[in-house]
């Protein structure tokens, strides 16, 4: 687990995540693979995955993402490790505007 803090996503882009996983469709996430030994994030380009949003939650102040990858396999990262779904990046902070 990250020892970074948690910095919230945009309200607009948490929603957009809560719509992919009610609809249950593949989209291609890219996303900050938490890599350091340290507990740093790391600073890369990002994984990318054909995926399936599966869950959006919130455990011990920050919330989750989980996604089901094409091969099978089942990955949990933090919202704010989520760079784009779909080519939707989040904005910077906490909007009304933008629709689904």
């Amino acid at each position: 687990m990250s020892t970074v803090p948690y910095t919230p996503i945009d309200c607009s882009f948490h929603d957009r995540l809560e719509h992919h996983a009610v609809l249950g469709r593949v989209v291609c996430v890219v996303y900050r693979d938490e890599k350091c030994a340290d507990g740093r994030m790391a600073e890369t380009d990002g994984q990318v995955a054909e995926a399936i949003i599966r869950d959006v939650f919130a455990q011990n102040g920050a919330d989750w993402v989980r996604f089901e990858i094409r091969n099978g396999h089942t990955r949990t990262v933090r919202a704010d490790a989520i760079l784009s779904v779909d080519g939707i990046t989040p904005a910077a902070s906490c909007s009304t505007s933008g629709a689904l």
